[in-house]
């Protein structure tokens, strides 16, 4: 116990067959966060930051609706003259809870950018 209030913010990321949770900005590094129980296969890391381009979709987040939202972003990015990151796989980001209606249900699929001028996000 921290003494620290506990607090996901969303989404919950999915990506190569696992499920990560966002804490809140009060815990400025993995370091702070609870220990989790030995043999949960849970494990607490950081993840790096970086430029991402997402495609948003709503309904029940299968692997068709996935699979097909990222094909739909990795063409854009294409014909708008970027590069995925390579050896980095899609996110499948979900914002809900699963008693939201499918229809009201927020979904993105994130795809980090390479080489991108970074420059270019405050204009």
């Amino acid at each position: 116990e921290t003494g620290e209030k506990m607090a996901m913010t969303t989404p919950v990321f999915t990506r190569e067959g696992k499920m990560q949770f966002v804490m809140s900005r009060g815990f400025r590094d993995a370091s702070a966060l609870p220990r989790p129980k030995d043999g949960s296969g849970v494990s607490v890391s950081e993840r790096a930051g970086g430029v991402f381009a997402a495609a948003r979709f709503s309904g029940i987040a299968t692997d068709d609706l996935a699979t097909e939202a990222e094909r739909r972003l990795t063409a854009a990015i294409g014909r708008d003259g970027h590069v995925v990151k390579s050896g980095v796989g899609p996110s499948l980001a979900q914002y809900n809870d699963p008693a939201t209606n499918p229809l009201r249900r927020r979904n993105d699929v994130l795809v980090e950018l390479e080489g991108f001028d970074k420059g270019r996000l405050d204009k």
